[in-house]
């Protein structure tokens, strides 16, 4: 084995021969030859096609190849000669025949002895000259040739049908293999599915419980801040009580101190803020873009003193009570004291009812809760589930402006068949908030959600409808 070093250039003699050790000289046809070591893919070529050659030069009769700046990497040299062989039976006359040979020439990364020329030989797989074809034979020759090969065939024949058996009963095998790799694949992925979903339910019961911890944390807070600052009131009344005459806050009355308005009114203030809590707020510098003075916020809405007094009315009602009685204003303030709350015929009729909110952690029946209140545009519905048989027939019926809905709880057949605006966020909220993801659950929307849910181009919607089937829910329209 020769070694040159890898920058150094190579100059060597290519000998072709045929199979019968005739030398061919220079080929009298086109030829082609790759130079590489390790990779193929970063081969020097070596050729001569339509007389031009490259890389080389006819050296009386012999290929001389002389590589320069050939960027070889490290390693055995290997080449790779294609001889384009006269051929009428390939389209473009010429059939291709290739021989790769390693050649006794290794290039290295050290030093190595001074390059000198080598005579390399390369023995193609043909015969100079006119070959010897299958028709030159006579029919004795032919069977002389052919019975070995007979022989061996007849020989083997029942060894082969062995082998077709055994190999039929093993792809058999093989096939009832993987059916059951895939169905216990297929089991393994539900069951992965299934705890999935039961790990998201007890992280979205954790989570609520936590955000009722911190709402009643909050509620208590402002009950004692309240009672703090009414005992410093008291104090100080009491300390003046040799003083009394008409203030802003008092009036006299048929000879009668009374409290005036405005001081009701400041009152009232501490207690909206102490029920409200983190849903509401009061600023008595809002002006609402149509000119109305509103200075109560609940629930996005901002509300005049007597609609304010109205929402307030019926959460003094209603938070010690387990049955809500009527609710009659814009927005309610949500009652979260009972564990257990029934709504039943609650808003019934209510045209002016636009935002609902129920925080209860369990809703005893909800049935025709907001039947034709067709001005509420948003309802969120956050119990941990819906309990006893509640029937939801008739829960939003005729809520023609519902756009917003947030409905966590619920476990039987829901029915939105008059709700044309609801929007991709509630349907994601309707398929997210179902109770159990076991039983099954039909829910009926009006025709233009359907269509939304139903077409596949319209992607962001159709994956609601794909969701849904995990949860076993599906959609229909009336």
């Amino acid at each position: 084995m020769e070694q040159v070093n890898y920058r150094s250039g190579v100059d060597y003699i290519l000998v072709l021969k045929d199979a019968r050790g005739n030398d061919i000289g220079w080929p009298d046809y086109d030829w082609s030859a790759k130079v590489y070591t390790r990779r193929r893919m970063c081969a020097v070529e070596v050729s001569c096609r339509g007389g031009v050659p490259v890389n080389c030069w006819n050296d009386n009769g012999r290929v001389h190849v002389a590589l320069k700046d050939h960027r070889l990497e490290p390693g055995v040299m290997t080449i790779e000669f294609t001889a384009e062989l006269p051929d009428g039976h390939f389209p473009d006359g010429s059939k291709p025949v290739a021989v790769p040979v390693e050649v006794g020439l290794e290039l290295v990364r050290g030093a190595a002895p001074c390059p000198k020329q080598m005579q390399i030989e390369l023995v193609l797989p043909y015969i100079k000259g006119d070959p010897l074809t299958w028709e030159d034979l006579t029919p004795e020759q032919m069977a002389e040739l052919q019975r070995p090969a007979k022989e061996a065939a007849d020989a083997f024949a029942p060894f082969a049908r062995e082998a077709k058996e055994a190999e039929a009963t093993r792809v058999a095998n093989e096939k009832t293999r993987v059916a059951q790799e895939l169905a216990r694949t297929d089991a393994e992925t539900e069951r992965t599915k299934a705890e999935k979903l039961r790990a998201s339910a007890e992280e979205s019961r954790a989570k609520a419980e936590r955000g009722r911890v911190t709402a009643e944390e909050a509620r208590v807070s402002a009950e004692q801040k309240r009672a703090t600052e009414y005992a410093g009131y008291k104090e100080a009344i009491d300390a003046k009580q040799d003083k009394l005459g008409t203030t802003e806050d008092l009036s006299l009355e048929d000879g009668v101190l009374s409290l005036t308005d405005r001081a009701k009114q400041r009152l009232f203030d501490d207690l909206w803020k102490v029920a409200v809590g983190p849903y509401g707020d009061v600023d008595h510098t809002h002006v609402e873009p149509d000119g109305v003075e509103r200075h109560y916020y609940l629930n996005e809405l901002w509300l005049t003193y007597e609609e304010a007094i109205k929402s307030y009315t019926a959460y003094a009602y209603n938070r010690d009570q387990t049955e809500c009685g009527r609710f009659t204003g814009r927005t309610n303030i949500p009652v979260r004291l009972q564990w257990n709350g029934t709504f039943e015929r609650w808003a019934q009729g209510n045209t002016e009812l636009e935002v609902a909110v129920i925080g209860h952690f369990q809703v005893g029946s909800l049935a025709q809760a907001f039947y034709g209140c067709t001005n509420m545009h948003t309802c969120r519905i956050s119990g941990t589930h819906i309990v006893g048989n509640t029937d939801l027939t008739g829960t939003f019926y005729n809520c023609r402006a519902l756009r917003n809905l947030y409905f966590k709880g619920w476990d039987k057949d829901l029915y939105l068949e008059y709700s044309p605006l609801l929007t991709l966020e509630s349907m994601r909220n309707i398929v997210n908030g179902k109770a159990s993801s076991m039983a099954t659950a039909t829910v009926f929307v009006h025709p233009d959600v359907y269509a939304k849910l139903a077409d596949p181009e319209n992607t962001e919607w159709h994956k609601v409808l794909t969701d849904a089937l995990e949860k076993n829910i599906s959609f229909a329209t009336i």
